[in-house]
């Protein structure tokens, strides 16, 4: 995903559009502020929605719109009834723009593996030290 994607998908969820931010006289910065991101598929795939309203919500795309599309801590859990394994193809992106809290349902619910990868999270690009990645429930 491109930088433009990425600043694309950025104003789509504070509500403006390419057109409009760029013809705008006045900057928006958006507040820093939580977001929840529900995965509620075993999936490990993005197909270009990541988690918009409609959309499947994978961990790797809640992991994605966590890291890049969202300012301040923010946090990803799993839906209600949601059990099995995530099989995941590669490590999955961690913190660029705040801190990342991961709320698994148990072990006994909900298990990820990592397919013999050296690591199941990459975490990097953290911009200040107050800022975290809590994993629990997984």
């Amino acid at each position: 995903m491109g930088d433009e994607e990425i600043q694309d998908r950025r104003l789509k969820r504070l509500g403006i559009g390419a057109g409009a931010a760029l013809g705008a006289a006045v900057v928006l910065a958006p507040a820093a502020q939580a977001d929840t991101f529900v995965v509620d598929s075993l999936e490990d795939s993005t197909d270009g929605e990541l988690c918009d309203p409609g959309s499947d919500c994978t961990l790797r795309e809640a992991a994605i719109d966590a890291s890049a599309f969202s300012a301040g801590d923010d946090v990803i859990t799993f839906a209600a009834g949601l059990s099995g394994e995530i099989n995941l193809q590669g490590s999955v992106p961690l913190g660029y723009d705040g801190g990342v809290e991961i709320r698994g349902p148990g072990a006994d619910v909900l298990t990820i593996d990592g397919q013999a990868e050296d690591r199941i999270f990459k975490i990097a690009g953290f911009l200040a030290p107050q800022e975290q990645v809590l994993i629990s429930g997984l």
